[in-house]
């Protein structure tokens, strides 16, 4: 399984260094009641454990096949001129419609923003950063957590989620199974908003679940589509693979799986077929996040696996 991942280069640990201080010159007007602002936590260099594993991934990692299709461009270069004033008194880079960057990473200085990449399936996929803030801020609450905690970003896109857990949180592992985007996601985290405590991987989160370690794994599946809101109710899978599945070869790798969800999920068909507690929460604008909690949930031995998942598909 780790012959799949692809890493981003090594970003040297800089004590008490979280963002570039030009993120910290933000001039954006100020937020509404609900959000929450991304206080900047101390960093330190990563522990043994954390080293061992970043060195048997190296050390075993072999790059991922070139993409069959050209790499996609980002939806809009940096531009070689300053924004407006007349913009900028808006907090805005651009009146391109297409362009969600401002609404995205509104919270950004709008010189870092500009530099930002994103592709089409970003543009409409992406977490903003008030909503991402508040996931945040939610897994902060968990019984365990702190800012000492190691979360896992195992559907990293180009970083919406990834950016406010490198802030909240002291080691983020961001994973992507998109090669373009990945690269995106190296460029954003790394050289526009100089985050030092992420690591980025590119590879298929199914095939690598049992490479990580880390207190909390959130996933943000695909939805399926406009057509999810429809339907009664919603099953999520990353590719072929349910969430069940996925959540329960987690069981001893994590204390919590979070997932991000629609409104219609269907939350009792993943209760029945997981091990940890299971809760959810509502008070997110048109999606919720279903909390499994494996903190108390012993790891199955593998001669009773195949008993499980007859259990889970029959």
């Amino acid at each position: 399984m780790l012959s799949l991942l692809k890493l981003s280069a090594p970003v040297a640990v800089q004590d008490s260094v979280n963002k570039s201080t030009s993120n910290n010159d933000n001039s954006s007007p100020s937020h509404d009641d609900n959000q929450i602002s991304d206080d900047e936590i101390d960093t330190r260099p990563l522990n043994a454990t954390e080293l061992s594993l970043w060195n048997s991934l190296k050390s075993s990692a072999t790059p991922v096949a070139s993409a069959t299709s050209p790499v996609q461009t980002p939806t809009r270069p940096t531009p070689s001129t300053p924004v407006s004033k007349a913009l900028l008194k808006k907090n805005k880079t651009t009146n391109d419609p297409n362009d969600k960057r401002d609404f995205l990473f509104g919270g950004l200085a709008p010189d870092l923003r500009v530099q930002l990449q994103l592709d089409d399936v970003a543009q409409y996929s992406v977490t903003d950063m008030k909503t991402a803030a508040r996931i945040s801020h939610f897994l902060m609450t968990l019984p365990g957590l702190s800012p000492d905690s190691v979360v896992t970003d195992a559907t990293a896109c180009v970083g919406g989620n990834t950016a406010s857990f490198c802030t909240f949180f002291r080691y983020v592992q961001a994973v992507e199974i998109d090669a373009t985007r990945f690269q995106m996601l190296v460029h954003n985290l790394h050289a526009v908003m100089s985050y030092v405590n992420a690591q980025c991987f590119c590879a298929n989160y199914v095939d690598v679940v049992e490479c990580f370690g880390q207190d909390v794994v959130f996933v943000d599946p695909p939805w399926g589509g406009p057509e999810y809101r429809s339907r009664s109710t919603v099953d999520l899978f990353l590719g072929d693979t349910p969430l069940a599945d996925v959540c329960e070869r987690l069981v001893g790798r994590t204390q919590y799986v979070v997932i991000k969800v629609p409104e219609n999920f269907d939350l009792d068909k993943l209760t029945r077929h997981v091990s940890g507690t299971v809760g959810y929460v509502a008070s997110f604008r048109k999606m919720g996040l279903v909390v499994v909690d494996y903190r108390f949930v012993s790891p199955v031995h593998s001669d009773d696996q195949d008993l499980l998942a007859s259990k889970f598909y029959s």
